[in-house]
């Protein structure tokens, strides 16, 4: 019996190698062009293939070879020859050109503590700030890197087999083509949680040790002690910042107040070990925390008290 869901990965496998071949053809027409981004927007597994077999090739080296063009539709049942094309087209993945250059672009993005950004790049990427984060943007002809300082920010990136999509913190670094992810840069290290496609994450720099993480994974670096295990990702509850809320499900109220700190000011102080521990569960805005701090007194029968600039002290409301 044959296994359908091997066949279907299959032929988007020779599919997506196919494109990457004829990418790189002289010859490539507007319309195949247009004709692989609707393939590519189709399904975020033809995405997730296109990443694979890329970055495949893009380890197999760069050594000469013939440049033959394939159009896509001959991929289809034709297993047999991809492994010769995957080498015929990492010996040119330089010469891979997705999208029309854009002009070098180099930004400095910050926000504040509290503050929230979207940007969109110049190769149509679009990057998401959280809270008190500061990162550099450095786009070019032949790559796309950013360095993050400090903060959370999510990217979805537009694919360019050509200019590989680089984020970088403190001693790690994930590499995609196309795809979209988030990164926090706290606390002596990076964490990176894959909404959809393929990316590699790990040491920074060539030779680092690093792994593949696929769509709903995360995975977190330290700085000092390498890459911990590839674990599964609540994405509704991991990227829920995007929408300004934090999601948390029977967790001590001390996690949810370290949270909250996260985006504002005054200093907020938890007063006893009772009053940490406490049980919450919800979805609670960050746009206004001081909203979100007056809910928890009505729902947890707690007492927030202080100066406006404070410390606001967090306790067990008297009876």
């Amino acid at each position: 019996m044959i296994d359908t869901a091997t066949a279907a990965h299959s032929e988007r496998l020779d599919q997506a190698t196919a494109w990457f071949v004829r990418l790189r053809a002289d010859d490539i027409s507007v319309q195949e062009r247009a004709e692989f981004a609707r393939w590519l927007a189709r399904d975020a597994d033809n995405a997730a293939a296109f990443d694979r077999m890329t970055i495949l090739w893009s380890e197999l080296g760069t050594a000469l070879g013939a440049r033959e063009p394939v159009h896509p539709a001959s991929a289809v049942h034709r297993r047999r020859w991809w492994p010769a094309v995957a080498l015929a087209a990492a010996a040119g993945v330089a010469a891979v050109l997705l999208l029309p250059r854009q002009a070098a672009e180099t930004l400095e993005l910050r926000t504040p503590v509290g503050g929230f950004r979207q940007v969109e790049l110049a190769d149509g990427s679009d990057l998401t700030l959280n809270t008190d984060t500061a990162l550099h943007v450095e786009l070019s002809a032949h790559a796309r890197r950013v360095t993050i300082a400090h903060g959370e920010a999510f990217f979805r990136v537009t694919p360019d087999a050509a200019r590989p999509f680089t984020a970088s913190c403190g001693e790690a670094a994930v590499t995609v083509l196309g795809t979209a992810f988030a990164v926090d840069c706290r606390a002596g290290g990076m964490r990176v949680v894959v909404e959809h496609g393929l990316v590699r994450f790990g040491e920074r720099g060539a030779g680092g040790t690093t792994r593949l993480l696929h769509a709903g994974e995360s995975a977190r670096y330290a700085d000092g002690d390498g890459i911990e295990d590839v674990v599964p990702a609540n994405l509704e509850t991991e990227l829920a910042w995007q929408q300004r809320k934090l999601v948390f499900e029977d967790a001590p109220l001390a996690e949810l107040i370290d949270e909250l700190q996260r985006h504002m000011q005054p200093a907020l102080r938890i007063t006893d070990t009772q009053t940490a521990a406490i049980r919450v569960s919800g979805v609670f805005g960050t746009d206004d925390p001081r909203l979100t701090l007056a809910a928890l007194e009505r729902s947890l029968g707690i007492t927030v008290s202080g100066p406006e600039d404070g410390p606001l002290l967090i306790s067990r409301a008297a009876d």
